[in-house]
């Protein structure tokens, strides 16, 4: 019978998919799943329950993600999490922890970097994979690098940092200086 590290399980549901669309994305160009919300909670109740019950492994169920890809991206996100903060007994620890936040919401929804911010997190990754051809290609998105540029921006004007996840590989690695530059 395998061990579970410090016996607590973290739930995931993948519930909004992903708007990206990014090649190098292993798990797929999944839109949206076919879960709602109300129907995720039921679920993770549902298994809480049973564990309580059952004590496979003799873990406990503490975390509920309703995100698996694209953080804050359904469109009732600040209530959701509200939620889903209460259940888990905590306030904004993974977001802070990783610095995630939705490359596609900071483009789209003014307010979105504030309630970041008030989240706590204080910078972001952003991702690239080289200079502007190697982003565009994996990205899939002829304007990639340049919004890339541009959220970075945005995060700087609202106060927080910007960390580059940079992919390297063949296709990237050459133009990876004007990406430096």
């Amino acid at each position: 019978m395998g061990v579970i590290y410090d016996n607590r399980v973290s739930i995931a549901f993948d519930l909004y998919g992903c708007p990206q669309a990014c090649k190098h994305c292993w798990l797929g160009p999944q839109k949206k799943g076919n879960i709602s919300f109300n129907e995720a909670l039921l679920e993770f109740d549902a298994i809480k329950k049973f564990q309580e019950k059952e004590r496979f492994h003799d873990a406990d169920i503490e975390y509920l993600g309703i995100d698996y890809r694209e953080p804050h991206f359904g469109d009732n996100y600040k209530v959701e999490y509200a939620v889903v903060d209460e259940i888990n007994g905590t306030k904004f620890d993974i977001d802070h922890d990783f610095q995630l936040v939705s490359l596609w919401r900071i483009a789209k929804d003014r307010s979105y970097p504030a309630w970041c911010k008030e989240r706590g997190i204080d910078g972001a990754q952003l991702k690239v994979f080289g200079g502007k051809d190697a982003t565009k290609h994996f990205l899939g998105r002829a304007t990639a690098y340049e919004e890339t540029m541009q959220r970075a921006k945005t995060l700087i004007e609202h106060g927080m940092l910007q960390r580059f996840q940079i992919y390297l590989n063949r296709v990237g690695v050459d133009s990876l200086n004007s990406f430096f530059g």
